[in-house]
């Protein structure tokens, strides 16, 4: 459910760990590498993919012991593009398929599953060419690791959900790699289970700890599984307009019995009414609008269920809009675009992750599919999006602006236990620009008080445990840092129970309050609240949250507490019966004497009615050959004579 993505930093900084040389490696007959003859067919679609060939990589002071070699290639934004794909050792190893998107390649040297080792190399892959490396570096993993983490620094689930964790090497150069796929998974306790790539699965309330080791090092992160069940589905966003051949995404939010949401998407069995207007896709919750039409998407989870509807147009693509149109971008830095489509019926819609991005000079400028720009070269040039016969381009300017200084925000914060904040990172320049470099900066925290992500979201700040610690922020040479001052966990919600309740006139409901706080923890607040009912014509509640019934209707309880409100739901109906009264109560008769008896129905509100006749038909309508003894409430009777 959490993809996670290697920041720009790695590639920079870890090129120059590994001893790579200072630029990027051009597939080019550059230096020691070079390209083999292949095959191109002009007139094709463009090929989106290539071959790249290890050569000698097991010559370079390589243990003799390292039996197989594993590489992964990343793109600019640190998003994997190819592998995690492991080979027995030899002198030559091909790669095929390899995504033309990746521009760094990053081979783990392996004894058995444990990594012993790391080469590392910047690339730009040619698809008409077998792309040839025959100098990659080996450096020995304990040497270059300087620490290891997980993130997030702690997770909590719902028992029977499941979520992810991802591993980050720090190195001794101040970059990050994401390690998921290369570390070793483990984890102490029965609550949680975990495979080999940081998958969570929930399987008894409690607590355990999840352990990540690469080579010496290890992390720990605790796992809280909570008795939290499902309680509903929605989907996000709730309906959704698209116009036939482009495609959006739904999310599936789980929403439990303790208030918190969860992405359930991966977990969810979806499915359309009509395929025909509407095709799923990958990642889970794509939908392809294929023709006009109106469709309802459905989401299954155990035993809950929500629908949307999605609409899809006959609308045709007029233009697309690149934003921002104009950009100076100082060399080796990036900037992310949005590509926006305009349609023959005004409506506009993002695709970004749909279009083709490319840059017309790629020396000066390269993009991703996702459209994150860096400048490579001084000068300038155009980056494109193309989608459905149209272009849009927008206008950059490669500078010679180098980073002056580095500074993160906020300096000093003082956050509350379980709670998390987005620290930025921004970069001044010596032309006296500034940039937001927090998408491509590094991240590390200096105590296991506060976690920060190196990864997605990066620059997030948790806050595990009271205390202090250090934030330290690395781009491009330089570094900034914050401080951060844990402090305890504060109220975040109310949770009134029973949420909803049905009550005859006259009746009373005891209602309960749990305080969810910062850190998940949860605790009874009952006495604690300020109780009110919101329509006091129809329920009244006193202070330790007995609700009266008084005429029938519907209000909202309120139970609140430092600012936080919870409420519930209590739907007064008319009174209902509730017992039985015979008057007299008490009896006496002499023999052969008769005296009438009244019976009264008792209603809940403390109303009654006489029942007498009613009583009696009904008895005598169930008369049985034997009759038998009819108990009228508490009277008695005595005869004498």
């Amino acid at each position: 459910m959490i993809k996670r993505q290697v920041p720009l930093l790695c590639y920079l900084a870890f090129l120059l760990m590994l001893g790579c040389g200072g630029g990027s490696t051009s597939f080019q007959g550059e230096g020691t590498v070079s390209a083999s003859s292949g095959t191109s067919s002009p007139g094709n679609p463009a090929p989106t993919s290539a071959t790249v060939r290890l050569e000698s990589a097991l010559a370079r002071a390589v243990p003799a012991q390292v039996t197989s070699l594993r590489l992964t290639g990343f793109d600019l934004a640190g998003g994997v593009r190819f592998g995690p794909i492991t080979r027995a050792k030899s002198r030559v190893i091909d790669f095929e398929n390899v995504s033309l998107s990746v521009r760094r390649i990053m081979v783990e040297y392996l004894v058995d599953s444990r990594v012993v080792g790391l080469g590392s190399r910047d690339v730009t892959l040619n698809a008409d060419q077998i792309n040839v490396i025959s100098d990659l570096d080996f450096r020995d993993v304990e040497a270059v690791l300087s620490s290891l983490t997980i993130e997030p620094g702690e997770l909590t689930l719902p028992k029977g959900s499941s979520g992810r964790l991802a591993a980050v090497a720090h190195y001794e150069d101040g970059s990050v790699f994401d390690v998921t796929h290369s570390v070793n998974w483990s984890r102490s306790g029965t609550a949680v289970d975990v495979d080999d790539v940081g998958r969570v699965e929930a399987l008894s309330v409690g607590a355990s700890d999840v352990i990540a080791t690469l080579g010496s090092q290890t992390a720990t992160t605790k796992v809280i599984v909570t008795s939290a069940s499902l309680a509903s589905l929605r989907f996000e966003p709730s309906s959704l307009s698209l116009a036939a051949g482009t495609s959006q995404r739904l999310l599936v939010r789980g929403v439990f019995t303790d208030g918190s949401t969860l992405d359930v998407t991966e977990d969810t069995t979806l499915g359309v009414s009509d395929d025909a207007v509407v095709s799923l896709g990958s990642p889970a919750g794509t939908i392809f609008g294929r023709t006009a039409g109106q469709t309802v998407v459905r989401a299954v989870l155990l035993g809950k269920s929500t629908q949307a509807v999605v609409t899809v147009s006959a609308a045709l693509l007029t233009r697309i809009d690149v934003t921002p149109r104009i950009v100076d971008l100082p060399k080796g830095t990036t900037q992310q675009y949005l590509a926006t489509g305009v349609f023959t019926d005004q409506t506009t819609q993002n695709l970004t992750a749909s279009a083709l991005w490319v840059s017309a000079s790629p020396d000066t400028v390269s993009v991703t599919p996702e459209g994150l720009a860096q400048g490579l070269s001084v000068g300038s040039t155009t980056v494109q999006a193309r989608f459905g016969g149209k272009t849009g381009q927008a206008d950059v300017n490669i500078t010679e602006a180098t980073l002056s200084s580095l500074t993160l925000d906020p300096v000093q914060v003082d956050l509350p236990k379980g709670l998390t904040l987005q620290f930025t990172a921004t970069g001044l320049y010596s032309d006296n620009t500034t940039r937001d470099v927090t998408a491509t900066a590094g991240f590390v925290s200096d105590s296991n008080f506060v976690s920060v992500n190196s990864l997605e979201e990066r620059g997030r700040v948790t806050a595990n445990q009271v205390g202090r610690a250090t934030i330290t922020a690395t781009f491009d040479g330089r570094e900034a840092t914050s401080q951060v001052v844990v402090t305890p966990e504060v109220l975040e919600r109310l949770l009134v129970s029973p949420a909803e309740s049905e009550l005859a006139k006259g009746l009373s409901q005891a209602f309960t309050v749990s305080g969810v706080f910062s850190d998940e923890s949860s605790r009874d607040l009952t006495d604690q609240v300020d109780w009110i009912a919101l329509q006091p014509q129809f329920v009244a509640v006193d202070a330790s949250g007995l609700v009266s019934a008084l005429s029938p209707g519907t209000s909202a309880i309120s139970a609140s507490l430092s600012g936080i409100e919870g409420r519930a739901a209590v739907t007064v109906i008319d009174a209902v019966q509730s017992g039985l009264r015979v008057e007299p109560d008490r009896l006496t008769l002499s023999l052969k004497e008769t005296l009438p008896l009244t019976a009264y129905a008792v209603f809940t509100d403390g109303s009654e009615k006489a029942v007498t006749e009613t009583f009696v038909r009904e008895k005598i309508s169930r008369r049985t050959p034997t009759p038998e003894p009819i108990a009228l409430s508490h009277s008695e009777t005595s005869i004498s004579g």
